[in-house]
């Protein structure tokens, strides 16, 4: 059985190319970069709502698929809010969720997972409210404004 020895040239050539590269652009195999000026990150403030988001700090609890999990309510709006925790949900999940409100009561809502953020959390779409959730939202919305 024939042993390869290691091409050092061109490892040593490799190395050399992935000192030039700036920090930005990382080019680990020919044709395939991981970042470059040409691409576009989406930014948290690219504004793509058009209802009304209030900063807010609440606790939660909330059930999905992996369990029941607590986190903190953060950029809450009549359609949606994002939830700040360690738990993970999937996109399209729908999520029961309970709000500490600031008189201790607890808010029932349920919603609709749209996106994702490893180890930070998810945004979650109240599309499947049912008339009193609305307007129990709509009223915690309003007293943050």
């Amino acid at each position: 059985m024939k042993t390869s020895k290691p091409c050092w040239k061109s490892c040593e050539r490799f190395l050399r190319n992935i000192k030039k590269q700036p920090k930005w652009c990382l080019n680990t195999t020919p044709g395939f970069t991981l970042a470059n000026r040409r691409t576009k990150f989406h930014r948290m403030d690219d504004e793509r709502r058009s209802d009304r988001r209030v900063g807010i700090n609440l606790s939660t609890r909330w059930r999905g698929v992996t369990g029941t999990h607590l986190g903190r309510i953060e950029d809450l709006s009549v359609n949606g809010c994002f939830v700040n925790t360690k738990g993970a949900a999937d996109v399209g999940e729908i999520v029961s969720l309970l709000i500490k409100l600031p008189s201790r009561q607890w808010l029932p809502l349920r919603g609709k997972v749209v996106s994702t953020q490893q180890l930070i959390g998810f945004s979650l779409s109240f599309s499947i409210l049912d008339e009193k959730e609305q307007q129990s939202l709509r009223a915690l919305v309003e007293t943050h404004t």
